[in-house]
């Protein structure tokens, strides 16, 4: 059930004849309109509580309002969509001559945290190097690329760009040695700190796509 709205200019005035515009003028889809109107509702409330207009508003205030949001919980993406809607709101009121000037201006919008990288359990790891079916090339070469972005952390866009020559020069005792120089036969994708406890099961699974693939010639994959 929806809560009552404020007995204010902001609700029976302000609020429906923007949202007609952004509707019928401006063609926004309903389901956008409904975002906006769901947050500049918040926004009405906010004022109402504090005996508020909006176009009376300074920086200050609207910076206080997304203060609040955040302090309420309000992640700070939705709080900078908030803002978003704001700035809408108050350029659509500078334009109509209801205020004299647009306090969203130059108003920093919430900071944006990145979302920590989620790493696999050794586990999930095991799991997912088992999946490939070893006894066809398509599971061959799946179980290789695995190998190789476990092994070295290599970027996909160089994995794929790897080719069987390169691979056919790797050298086990190179790579037993391996500390901090680069793998010599994958040197063109800049790898650097491979484990030297991966190294040997890294070379030899490696080693087992290259003959299978020397071995079925040409167009492997199609086997």
């Amino acid at each position: 059930m929806s809560r009552t709205l404020p007995d204010t200019d902001f609700f029976r005035l302000l609020l429906p004849d923007y949202l007609a515009v952004l509707l019928v003028e401006r063609g926004l889809a309903a389901n956008s309109v409904v975002a906006y109107r769901r947050d500049l509702e918040a926004f009405g409330r906010w004022l109402a509580t504090r005996g508020l207009d909006a176009a009376a508003c300074e920086r200050a205030h609207l910076r206080r309002y997304l203060t609040d949001l955040r302090g309420r919980g309000l992640a700070a993406r939705s709080a900078a969509r908030a803002l978003a809607a704001l700035r809408g709101l108050y350029r659509y009121m500078v334009e109509r001559g209801v205020a004299r000037q647009d306090p969203t201006l130059d108003l920093e919008s919430p900071k944006l945290m990145r979302s920590l990288p989620y790493f696999l359990s050794a586990q999930e790891i095991e799991v997912l190097l088992a999946a490939p079916d070893l006894s066809r090339p398509l599971g061959l070469r799946d179980r290789a690329m695995l190998e190789t972005l476990y092994a070295t952390g290599v970027r996909v866009s160089e994995l794929v760009g790897l080719t069987v020559n390169q691979l056919k020069t790797l050298n086990t005792a190179d790579l037993a040695d391996f500390t901090d120089t680069q793998i010599d036969a994958l040197s063109t994708t800049q790898l650097t700190n491979l484990s030297a406890a991966m190294a040997p099961t890294f070379v030899e699974h490696v080693k087992e796509i290259v003959a299978e693939v020397t071995r079925l010639g040409p167009n492997p994959l199609k086997a």
